[in-house]
C-alpha cells in the first residue's frame, strides 16, 4: 500500500520526472466504524477511544 508521494497529490509535474513513493511491507489496514464522539464529555470520549486502542490529541479552537 502507498503511504506517501512525492511530489504530493495534485501536483503538476513534467513528463518524465521522477515520483518517490513510500510503500507499507505490513498488513492492509482494517477498516472499522468511527465511534459518534461530538457533544460527548471529553473523558468519555478519552476512555472510548483508549479502548479501541486510537491515538488522539488535544487541541484547543
Amino acid at each position: 500500500m502507498v503511504i506517501i508521494t512525492a511530489p504530493e497529490p495534485g501536483a503538476e509535474i513534467a513528463r518524465g520526472t521522477a515520483v518517490d513513493l513510500l510503500v507499507s511491507k505490513g498488513p492492509p489496514p482494517v477498516p472499522f466504524p468511527m465511534p459518534t464522539l461530538v457533544g460527548r464529555p471529553f473523558d468519555a470520549v478519552q476512555e472510548e477511544l483508549r479502548q479501541r486502542h486510537l491515538f488522539f490529541s488535544r487541541r484547543a479552537l
